[in-house]
């Protein structure tokens, strides 16, 4: 797969619907488009939605769980994002994500660390 094609594809979006994994909502972020969020409810230790959560707190994210999606709620959902004109600092939201993964996986690694050397 081409990646630079996801980024041209991500750019012109007028909106994303993803699952919620680091890596996209940092593309997402770093392209500046709102989004309809749907994390992967097996991802480990609840990751997904922990993330889809920070994201929505920062813009207008909008999570929808995916045992309960059918096609009038994200149709309904998608209405909802479009039309919303608030104005979303997408550098807040990519910094804050930034640092807060960068903490997230320090964290990460001291406790592994910590669990290794007793």
């Amino acid at each position: 797969m081409d990646y630079r094609l996801v980024g041209r594809v991500l750019s012109d979006a007028a909106l994303v619907i993803s699952r919620a994994g680091a890596n996209s909502l940092a593309e997402i972020a770093f392209h500046r488009k709102k989004a309809i969020l749907i994390p992967l409810p097996w991802a480990g230790s609840n990751e997904q939605m922990e993330n889809a959560r920070f994201m929505e707190k920062l813009g207008n994210f909008y999570i929808l769980n995916q045992y309960r999606l059918n096609a009038k709620l994200l149709i309904a959902t998608v209405l909802e994002a479009m039309s919303d004109s608030r104005r979303i600092n997408y550098d807040l939201i990519y910094t804050s994500y930034l640092i807060n993964g960068k903490e997230k996986m320090l964290s990460q690694i001291n406790n592994q660390i910590t669990s290794m050397t007793g």
